[in-house]
């Protein structure tokens, strides 16, 4: 093992100690019970932060760059973040994978934030990005891995007039080539979870309950072991509408995922939504299942606060908190930060 491996690997295990400690000696039972991370979609966005009209520069080429995407315009830019995020004391990784079909006469891999999946896959060079980001995450030592698919204009079934037989197709075929690709890359000791949908659970808009619930049947016949689902932005009844739709199937998931922001005196802050994300559990048999915040604001000591606060108050099982690289208060839309380096305020006290 060379020094860097060993370092990076002690770093971890003096994390993971602390983290221990922290956990049995904390009085409140309702602290993550695990350390999270970051969602780490672009290693980039200097293009975009400094733009004039930031709204209006988010598909000009090279200001928004990709993990997945353009990780081999700068390996080691991707490489070094991956490290830094690790040392920080983040222990999963969340990537995301926007996508759609392009147009004939749009022959890139990407534009703007989105992949390509006409193909029914990845690109192939994006296909190589993600081989090579899993084998970094792989040696660096992360304990989880999330992949995030969420379809954009005409793949997403929200917009569809009717229900799109091809669109669906092509969805259905670009998750599993990609779900089988991070099956193969990564090791069998990290964790891997999947969200089908980025923020589609709860949605009923044009033909997302029908397409929820295709989808979702097809992924746990093809892989029932694996942990899947569909993350939601907290709205009330949301987490509810997707309970239902899922019913409807043989399968619920294993936990829900939640994107929270906010704040206490926010009807969409950490008190509220995680009342009524409790009420909403129980009221379909499934308040003995744990929750995770997938989504929520950068390095937020308030936020972590608020959160833990509404957990513990309501009983709920928080498994772990996930950042976005996108301040509270920011007067940027998506981003405000090029990568998420810091997690300190989400780590146990």
């Amino acid at each position: 093992m060379n020094l860097r491996k060993l370092y990076i690997k002690t770093a971890g295990l003096l994390v993971a100690m602390i983290g221990l400690y922290g956990f049995t000696n904390n009085k409140s039972k309702n602290i993550p019970l695990e350390i999270g991370g970051s969602n780490y979609p672009m290693y980039d966005v200097s293009g975009y932060l400094n733009a004039p009209d930031p709204s209006g520069a988010w598909f000009d080429e090279g200001n928004l760059k990709l993990v997945i995407g353009d990780f081999h315009q700068d390996p080691d830019a991707v490489k070094n973040q991956l490290k830094t995020m690790y040392q920080n004391g983040q222990r999963k990784i969340a990537l995301i994978l926007w996508h759609t079909h392009f147009p004939q006469q749009n022959t890139d891999n990407t534009f703007g934030n989105i992949v390509r999946s006409n193909e029914y896959k990845l690109p192939d060079q994006q296909e190589s990005n993600l081989e090579n980001i899993l084998n970094e995450i792989n040696a660096i030592g992360y304990d989880e891995v999330f992949l995030r698919f969420a379809p954009q204009r005409s793949a997403n079934p929200g917009n569809w007039n009717g229900w799109d037989k091809t669109q669906f197709a092509e969805n259905w075929n670009f998750i599993l080539n990609t779900v089988n690709k991070m099956e193969e890359t990564l090791d069998a000791s990290i964790r891997r979870a999947y969200d089908l949908g980025l923020e589609l659970g709860g949605i009923d808009t044009g033909y997302t309950s029908q397409y929820i619930i295709k989808l979702w049947e097809k992924f746990k016949i093809n892989f029932p072991a694996l942990p899947a689902g569909f993350s939601i932005a907290y709205s009330a009844r949301r987490l509810d509408k997707l309970i239902r739709i899922l019913k409807t199937t043989d399968f619920l998931p294993s936990e829900y995922w939640i994107n929270i922001y906010g704040s206490s005196t926010d009807s969409l802050g950490p008190t509220a939504a995680i009342r009524h994300v409790k009420q909403e559990l129980n009221q379909n048999g499934e308040g003995h299942k744990q929750i995770a915040i997938l989504e929520t604001y950068y390095n937020d000591q308030k936020q972590y606060q608020e959160i833990i606060d509404a957990v513990s108050k309501h009983g709920l099982k928080l498994r772990f908190i996930m950042q976005w690289p996108f301040n509270r208060n920011a007067k940027i839309s998506h981003f405000s930060v090029n990568y998420p380096a810091n997690y300190q305020n989400y780590l146990q006290p």
